[in-house]
């Protein structure tokens, strides 16, 4: 497992402040999955058609990061660091090799971004041959999200599209799935917009802290440059109705205004499942559902862990192309108040 971060270095690891410069840092890390007992699902599938409750015998209970080795800074470990990558790609036989890049978002610190990108490794059924995590200097606070915005507008602008054009040189040797939560959305959809190159396999957004206007405006060069969109949202997305709040945008997800899109986009509502915890934000980490469709979404296989019953989610609200899917200004009636006390 691998990571680009533009943070400033720390006596254990990365700080929540960006380096100088925004001066890219590269290395690899070990990521761990600890496994818990059984996972339940929430139980809201009773009128679901295509797949039963029965939970796979083992599902993540927590997962970390270890053993941070640092590769290079700037151009030249960027270089090194593409090259270590090429080096694995070719020692993977049987399959074409696939790496899973992973943008975090909003109040995430270094340690929880590898953590996440591991879990997202698992949950798809480690399917990936290289995991990347790409970590913005996110100031780790509830209280800072104005200063994660421009934090993570100044990494885009610096780094990240910088980084997609260099990963474009690995198009040909694997399907690159790039993965982002929150206010990571924003930052994806801001460099795949501008990236030229072999379009990526796939683009997933949880949680996207995106504006729909951006996110309508930009959606032809995004078509062009990832083979295939996923989405998941949640109607009860209490931090994206303060970040709507605070930007005074609609933020992306199922709304009303019905839009056809010309290549095909997986749009998975997830209200049903996103626990209410951690402000109905966090069902990338804590959704069982969400996480076997996740698994499905990335193998292109019915789910099918441990020889379960489960094989698929029902699609609530998502639409292949040619069909229309509704959305538009997130969260217009929300009530703004609390939005005052953001700095």
């Amino acid at each position: 497992m691998y990571f680009i971060t533009d943070r400033a270095s720390a006596s254990s690891g990365f700080a929540n402040t960006a380096a100088t410069d925004f001066e890219p840092s590269f290395g690899s890390f070990v990521g761990k999955v600890a496994l818990g007992p059984p996972a339940k699902p929430s139980g809201k599938c009773a009128a679901a058609t295509n797949w039963t409750c029965t939970a796979p015998p083992e599902m993540e209970d927590d997962a970390f990061a270890t053993t941070i080795t640092m590769i290079g800074k700037g151009k030249t470990g960027g270089e090194t660091l593409l090259n270590k990558i090429s080096r694995d790609l070719k020692s993977v036989s049987g399959h074409r090799p696939r790496i899973l890049l992973f943008v975090h978002g909003y109040n995430t610190d270094f340690a929880g971004a590898a953590a996440t990108s591991a879990r997202l490794a698992y949950e798809s059924g480690q399917q990936h041959d290289v995991v990347l995590v790409y970590s913005w200097p996110s100031a780790h606070r509830a209280s800072k999200y104005a200063q994660d915005v421009k934090n993570v507008e100044t990494s885009v602008a610096t780094n990240l599209v910088n980084e997609l054009n260099r990963l474009e040189r690995l198009n040909t040797q694997a399907d690159i799935a790039i993965v982002a939560h929150s206010l990571g959305s924003s930052a994806v959809a801001q460099a795949l917009s501008q990236y030229v190159g072999t379009p990526f396999a796939s683009m997933t957004l949880f949680a996207g802290d995106l504006d729909d206007d951006l996110f309508s405006a930009k959606l032809p060069q995004l078509q062009e440059n990832a083979k295939k969109i996923t989405i998941y949202s949640n109607s009860g997305d209490q931090a994206l109705r303060i970040s709507a709040c605070y930007s005074g945008d609609g933020r992306l997800r199922v709304g009303q205004t019905p839009q056809t899109f010309a290549v095909p986009i997986r749009w998975f509502d997830a209200t049903p499942f996103a626990p209410h915890r951690d402000m109905g934000h966090a069902y990338l980490d804590e959704s069982f559902e969400v996480a076997a469709d996740f698994y499905v979404s990335q193998t292109g296989v019915p789910l099918s862990l441990a020889q379960t019953n489960l094989t698929a989610l029902p699609w609530l609200g998502g639409v292949e192309s040619g069909n229309p899917i509704d959305w538009g200004s997130a969260f217009a009636s929300a009530t703004c108040t609390i939005v005052k006390h953001l700095p």
